[in-house]
């Protein structure tokens, strides 16, 4: 009778480890299994029999536990009982299991502040708010098997109902955010592009964080090999030179810069800043043991030759 399953490398030791609570009953993952399913566990214990199912890949029965531990402990605490990082941590663990309907919705949707600070996460309860909401009014309308559901949305539509239901803000931020996944389902580059340029401009060029990383990608794959236009162009030249200043260090960020002064014709600042690149990727590769990213030493070698690096993305 199998009584015990975890995942993963082991060392010695820790292997060692799991044998030894593989022999203790309060420890046995189908042991612990067999008394949720007979009624006989502690609520305390279903949040990390709940996230340890959910790792093993069962996940119709993690989301099972899940639901029925925010509906029948967590949904009859007082509310101010519900307001810990143990408790939030569970809601972020099965974040889509959450709809508007929920109880404990309206945690992050009315007190996303008070959540934010708990956590320490600053837009935590925005991001969860916002996945509900576009799961609800956008995803379940417009997209079937992932596939477009219909010829052309009706986006003034959506972003009506969306702002009655809630507000403008979530509206514009929700529908913005679903016209960018559209149009590059699509592969509509002009209104991908256009779309893209809007969301740097109306919410903000985010260098905290990962925020720089996401937005040079964006600008490296859906903008610099899509578009022509030159004031598109410069608009990004001057949001990498940003992340640059602020990360000074960052490779793919000047490899960008560089491809960026290339198409719109600066040669010369374009190969010395390839050229940094192509020594900080060298310099990187033997510190980290790894092999260069030969794209930018393409990139570099296509430069000097006259040849444009944005053909083939």
């Amino acid at each position: 009778r199998i009584v015990h399953r975890d995942i993963g490398y082991r060392d010695m030791n820790g292997f060692l480890d799991l044998l030894i609570g593989a022999s203790d009953p309060d420890k046995q993952y189908y042991t612990k299994l067999k008394n949720y399913k007979m009624g006989k566990m502690d609520y305390s214990s279903i949040p990390s029999l709940a996230k340890t199912t959910k790792t093993l890949g069962e996940q119709n029965m993690a989301d099972s536990m899940a639901l029925d531990y925010m509906h029948n402990y967590l949904d009859v605490l007082n509310a101010e009982d519900v307001y810990n990082k143990k408790n939030l941590d569970f809601f972020i663990s099965f974040y889509p299991l959450l709809t508007s309907n929920e109880k404990s919705f309206n945690l992050f949707y009315k007190h996303s502040d008070k959540v934010d600070k708990i956590m320490n996460y600053k837009g935590l309860s925005q991001g969860v708010v916002d996945y509900v909401i576009s799961k609800e009014e956008i995803d379940s309308k417009l997209w079937r098997d992932n596939k477009p559901a219909m010829m052309k949305p009706d986006w003034n539509k959506i972003n009506s109902i969306i702002t009655k239901k809630y507000d403008k803000n979530y509206a514009d931020r929700i529908v913005l955010k679903a016209k960018l996944r559209w149009y590059s389902e699509k592969k509509d580059w002009p209104e991908v592009v256009k779309y893209n340029i809007e969301k740097i401009e109306k919410y903000g060029l985010d260098t905290a964080g990962l925020g720089y990383a996401i937005i040079n990608n964006i600008i490296w794959y859906e903008i610099f090999p899509h578009s022509n236009d030159k004031a598109v162009l410069k608009r990004c030249i001057e949001w990498e030179k940003i992340i640059i200043d602020g990360h000074p260090d960052h490779i793919p960020a000047i490899d960008t810069y560089a491809n960026l002064l290339y198409k719109i014709g600066r040669t010369k600042e374009a190969l010395d800043w390839e050229e940094k690149a192509a020594k900080l990727e060298e310099e990187s590769a033997v510190r980290e043991k790894r092999i260069p990213d030969k794209e930018i030493f393409e990139n570099l070698d296509k430069m000097k030759k006259g040849q444009p690096t944005w053909t083939g993305k």
